[in-house]
């Protein structure tokens, strides 16, 4: 058609023009080309490619276009093609128009077939790779495949705006003047491709929320270190705490260059939401067993009548007071671990109240001390002048 366009524009006038349509030999030529065939071929070319990279989506990209994976890769080219001088043809506009919202289309089903397809989690690996193949007796979706899924589609929804503006909307303008409900249609089609990417993104914080939450049980091991231990004042974290934040790290190191930057900071946040309402769980537990434990000794000591001169206060904290001060020091460092991530103490949800629940008790208890030292001083003045 390029050709016959070229040909035409030789001609001298316009009747010339009409002069050589009109002719025998410009009708048969012509009558050998065929639009529906042609498109039909183009189709085929096109169309077929995607469906080829669909049997095997999660191989590994060999392409430059950004893709970790090779589906989203051909489906790129695919969508380019589509509108490539060498392929497109204005009397097929409507026709190529249509195929590419179809394959933006046929993404999204793909999409929505993974998102109800099970997913790996026996056994599950931060590093496996993305085209591990899964056995017969293994669900067919790795975490890390998700984790490449949920990076191309972020990464192909934020390239399609730049290829309609500068490429498809520059070919149709020239035939349609108003194009704002193209706009809109490719906007739908485009909206379409994100709509699951909570539904994934669930999904991974759920699986490195139950790696990192394991080791917040570890802070019941507190009253065990302190109790009748005589251990100085607590002024580091526990261990624990760093455990727990080990899986995320490797999440971060095996991953972090998948994910664009707010999707990662994103995953962050819900990700220490989840283990802050995890910790504030086991932290109102466990002091409620302290606080039930020193009530105890405290009832013991009355019934057994044991007077001592000065109240145990006097010889600084106690041990349940050191328990509670440790955990203070531990959802401190949380805290300052949330902060190294990039990620805002107050957009996670709930640390406020956890770090509320923990200081409350070791301002309570300093209160406490205090209350007693002013009371064993007046006695120290009262036996001084009586003497």
């Amino acid at each position: 058609m390029e050709f016959v366009d070229k040909f035409e524009r030789e001609c001298g006038s316009q009747s010339s023009v009409k002069r050589l349509r009109a002719h025998p030999s410009y009708n048969t030529f012509m009558s050998k080309w065929s639009l529906p065939v042609y498109f039909q071929i183009r189709f085929q070319e096109i169309a077929g490619s995607v469906e080829t990279a669909l049997m095997n989506p999660f191989n590994t990209a060999t392409g430059n276009n950004g893709f970790k994976l090779s589906v989203f890769d051909t489906i790129w080219n695919a969508l380019q093609m589509c509108w490539k001088d060498q392929v497109y043809i204005t009397p097929l506009a409507h026709r190529f128009w249509k195929l590419t919202l179809q394959i933006i289309l046929r993404c999204t089903t793909w999409i929505s077939e993974i998102n109800e397809k099970p997913t790996n989690t026996e056994n599950q690996s931060l590093s496996s790779d993305g085209d591990k193949a899964t056995d017969d007796k293994s669900p067919p979706v790795t975490m890390a495949q998700m984790i490449f899924l949920i990076g191309d589609v972020d990464k192909l929804y934020e390239k399609l705006p730049s290829m309609f503006t500068k490429c498809i909307q520059v070919k149709l303008s020239s035939i349609c003047k108003d194009t704002s409900f193209l706009t809109e249609s490719f906007e739908e089609a485009r909206s379409k491709l994100i709509e699951l990417q909570d539904s994934f993104c669930s999904f991974i914080v759920k699986q490195v929320c139950g790696l990192c939450s394991a080791h917040l049980k570890s802070a019941n091991d507190i009253p065990r270190l302190y109790r009748r231990t005589n251990r100085e004042v607590p002024s580091k974290s526990s261990n624990y705490v760093q455990n727990a934040m080990k899986p995320l790290q490797l999440f971060i190191q095996e991953h972090g260059d998948v994910l664009q930057s707010s999707r990662k900071q994103q995953l962050f946040a819900d990700i220490f939401t989840h283990i802050v309402q995890e910790y504030h769980s086991v932290s109102s537990d466990l002091l409620t067993s302290v606080k039930k434990m020193e009530e105890s000794l405290k009832r013991l000591k009355m019934m057994r009548k044991s007077d001592v001169g000065l109240p145990q206060s006097s010889q600084g904290l106690s041990d349940d007071d050191k328990i509670r001060l440790q955990l203070a020091i531990d959802v401190r460092k949380f805290g300052e671990q949330i902060v190294s991530l990039g990620v805002e103490k107050d957009q996670v949800k709930g640390y406020a109240e956890l770090s509320e629940l923990v200081e409350s008790h070791v301002k309570k208890t300093s209160d406490e001390l205090l209350t007693e030292l002013k009371k064993i001083a007046k006695v120290r003045e009262a036996e001084e002048y009586n003497s």
